[in-house]
C-alpha cells in the first residue's frame, strides 16, 4: 500500500510541475504579445482572459478538492490572498472604466440619432 500512495504523490508532483510549466509558458507568450491592430490587440486580449481563466480553474480545482486545501496553510492563504485580491479589485476596475466608456459613447450616439429622428420627423409634419 506505501508503495501505492508513493505513486500517487509522484503523479500528483508530475501534474504540478505541469501545470507551472504550462502557466510560464502562456507569461512567456502573454509577453511577446505587441499588439499594433485592433485585431491583433483582440487576439491579445483573448490571449489574457484565456490565461487567466486557466488560472482560475486550477485554484477552483484547489479549492473546491479538501485533500487538496489541507495542503494549503493558514500563511499559505496569508500570503497569496491579498495579492489576488488586489489583482481582481484592478481587473474590475479596468472592466468598469472601459464599460463606463463605452455606455457613455452608446450614449451620446443614440442621442444624436433620437435627435437626428426628430428633427427629420419635424421638417417631415410642416407643409407650408
Amino acid at each position: 500500500m506505501g508503495r501505492r500512495l508513493a505513486d500517487l504523490k509522484q503523479v500528483s508532483f508530475d501534474t504540478t510541475k505541469k501545470y507551472v510549466k504550462m502557466l510560464n509558458n502562456l507569461i512567456t507568450i502573454l509577453k511577446k504579445d505587441k499588439p499594433k491592430d485592433r485585431l491583433e490587440y483582440s487576439v491579445a486580449l483573448s490571449n489574457c482572459m484565456n490565461s487567466i481563466l486557466s488560472s482560475i480553474n486550477g485554484w477552483k480545482q484547489w479549492l473546491n478538492n479538501l485533500k487538496s486545501l489541507n495542503t494549503l496553510s493558514i500563511e499559505d492563504f496569508e500570503e497569496v490572498y491579498p495579492e489576488i485580491l488586489e489583482i481582481s479589485i484592478r481587473f474590475l476596475e479596468a472592466d468598469i472604466k472601459i464599460t463606463r466608456k463605452k455606455l457613455i459613447e452608446a450614449t451620446i450616439q443614440y442621442n444624436k440619432a433620437v435627435k437626428k429622428k426628430e428633427k427629420a420627423e419635424h421638417k417631415e409634419s410642416y407643409i407650408a
